[in-house]
């Protein structure tokens, strides 16, 4: 055999070597595919199992899923609906577990939903406040809160109200509480920053927050989503997806 002929048989086994790998990673492939259809396949009739042994759970399960994301802005709409389609004593059932007061809790859903305060952010507030103690009192030294949400008498008297007394009344306490928060989410453009106004002042906004105002933000916020949180694990079968 001459060198020619050994070149061309070496040219040859080098063509064959190529087209076998070719093949076998071909071949390879194929079955990775292969495996992966039946995977989801399998889990596609995992899944219409699953449907047809519980499908209510099912989509309550699902539903929850998405209400995870419910953001703290949407839950007014979401307890709108519910009280108009026949779950008022639900829901002041829920939120009567936190304030233990149907007056309490009937007010603050009122104004709330009036003043477009979030529900679960302001009953995180009057927790932190007052601990839902409608004649709580807190001395600043040259100023005094008052009430369910520690109206501070220098901020209300006399323009809301004459007496500090009045502010310890629930209702006034509850509304006005309600209507001075909304006046500072339009002053100071959004929720955070008008929880931040409503315990440290013009100030927190427009200089720097002091440690006690940011804890107060954090603590009352991580109640907030709490609550939450509860709301959603609690309706969330029945709220809408808009």
């Amino acid at each position: 055999m001459n060198e020619t002929e050994i070149r061309r048989y070496r040219n040859l086994y080098i063509v064959f070597l190529g087209i076998g790998i070719i093949l076998v990673v071909t071949l390879f492939m194929l079955l990775l595919r292969v495996q992966s259809t039946e995977k989801s396949i399998s889990s596609l009739s995992d899944e219409v199992a699953r449907l047809k042994e519980n499908p209510l759970k099912t989509i309550i399960v699902e539903k929850h899923k998405i209400f995870r994301q419910l953001r703290m802005e949407e839950v007014n709409k979401q307890i709108e609906y519910l009280l108009e389609t026949g779950y008022e004593e639900d829901v002041y059932g829920f939120f009567d577990g936190y304030s233990r007061n149907r007056e309490i809790t009937t007010l603050m859903l009122k104004n709330d939903l009036k003043y477009n305060v979030p529900v679960t952010l302001d009953f995180a507030m009057v927790q932190w406040e007052s601990g839902f103690n409608p004649n709580a009192k807190n001395s600043n030294g040259k100023s005094t809160d008052y009430g369910l949400k520690q109206l501070n008498d220098k901020t209300f008297i006399p323009g809301w109200v004459k007496t500090p007394e009045e502010l310890l009344n629930i209702p006034v306490n509850i509304e006005f509480g309600a209507r001075h928060y909304n006046n500072l989410v339009v002053r100071y453009q959004g929720y955070d920053n008008a929880l931040i106004a409503y315990n440290g002042g013009q100030r927190a906004i427009e200089v720097r927050i002091l440690p006690e105002t940011f804890r107060y933000y954090s603590g009352i916020m991580a109640i907030e989503e709490r609550i939450r949180d509860r709301f959603v694990e609690h309706f969330g079968h029945l709220l809408i997806i808009h």
